[in-house]
This record gives structure tokens, C-alpha cells and sequence, in this order.
């Protein structure tokens, strides 16, 4: 499991999707299940712009 970060970036998402799910198979597992965090969601993002802005 890999924690949430509030930030992404390309780099993060190819070693997590590509270089660690071969780690991951060649250690034993079958499948590795990339599921995006919730700021890759619209309402998510927008739910934190206002928090912010009330700031």
C-alpha cells in the first residue's frame, strides 16, 4: 500500500505502476491494483481550492 500523497508526479506514478509492480511480481505477487488517490478527482480538487481560499 502506498500512502497518499496530495501531490503527483509523473515520476511517482511511473515507479509506483511500473518499476515496483515488477518488484512486486518478481517477489511472489500476482497482480498489482493501481488505484489513482482522490486528487486525481475533480470534486475533490475543487473541495480543497475552496478550503483554501477560506483560509
Amino acid at each position: 500500500m502506498c500512502l497518499l500523497l496530495y501531490w503527483d508526479c509523473l515520476e511517482t506514478i511511473f515507479e509506483i505502476g511500473v518499476e515496483y509492480e515488477e518488484l512486486f511480481i518478481e517477489k511472489g505477487g500476482q497482480k498489482l491494483d493501481y488505484v489513482p488517490s482522490l486528487n486525481s478527482n475533480d470534486n475533490w480538487v475543487k473541495c480543497i481550492e475552496g478550503m483554501v481560499r477560506k483560509l
